[in-house]
């Protein structure tokens, strides 16, 4: 999936994120990156809670949430958070308990693009000792 974005990637890997999603805003900017603004929607295909950069640099699974329900308890209150110096560190707390642990599922995320790369490799990972199930 070289020369798209990695937003426009995450989204081709799962065609139920192409459902609907529900907006939390276009303006989220974190502490320990000030300068980029982030934008928050949950997915209601996929049931998960991610902030991607407005540039579509970057995106993050924040949580995953099964119900409408769910996502807005986690998010009470976002639109006084939204616009603020660190909104997006606030909404990465709130979320946390989505998963158990806001950074898990990104850190899957992220795992299993890298072995389906690692899978499509033209040289079999077996001539190193090496066998991959997806």
């Amino acid at each position: 999936m070289t020369g798209t974005n990695p937003v426009e990637e995450w989204f081709a890997r799962n065609p139920r994120r192409s459902s609907p999603e529900v907006d939390y805003g276009q303006r989220w900017t974190s502490t320990r990156e000030p300068g980029a603004e982030w934008r928050i929607a949950w997915n209601t295909g996929t049931g998960e809670v991610y902030a991607a950069r407005r540039d579509n640099a970057d995106l993050h699974v924040l949580g995953i949430a099964r119900t409408f329900a769910e996502v807005e308890s986690a998010l009470q209150g976002w639109a006084s958070h939204a616009n603020q110096p660190g909104g997006l560190d606030w909404a990465i707390e709130r979320t946390r308990d989505l998963t158990g642990d806001g950074e898990l599922s990104l850190h899957l995320s992220r795992l299993r693009a890298d072995l389906t790369e690692l899978a499509s490799h033209p040289e079999p990972l077996y001539r190193h000792g090496l066998s991959l199930e997806l």
